[in-house]
C-alpha cells in the first residue's frame, strides 16, 4: 500500500534549517517517501532550460519535522542575487 505523505508539490511551507536554525518560507518542489526537496528561491533567468532557476534543499524524512505547512499566500522571496 503506497504511504500517504504529508506535503505534495506545489505546496506553501516553512523550513528551519536543522544546522542554523534559520526559517524560510519555501514550497515543496519534490516529494517521494525517502526524502522533499524544498525550494527556497526561485528567480527569473530567460538564459536558463525552464526560464528560471532555484535554491533547493534536500531533506530526507527524519528531518521532516523541520518543515511545517503554511497558509498565507506569500510568494517565495527574489534573490538578490
Amino acid at each position: 500500500m503506497k504511504q500517504k505523505l504529508p506535503f505534495k508539490v506545489g505546496d506553501l511551507v516553512t523550513y528551519t534549517c536543522s544546522a542554523t536554525g534559520i526559517v524560510t518560507d519555501a514550497f515543496i518542489s519534490f516529494a517521494c517517501s525517502d526524502y522533499m526537496s524544498v525550494c527556497t528561491h526561485q528567480w527569473d533567468d530567460a538564459d536558463t532550460l525552464h526560464g528560471y532557476k532555484q535554491v533547493n534543499v534536500v531533506v530526507p524524512r527524519t528531518y521532516w519535522n523541520t518543515i511545517t505547512p503554511r497558509t498565507s499566500n506569500e510568494t517565495i522571496k527574489e534573490s538578490t542575487v
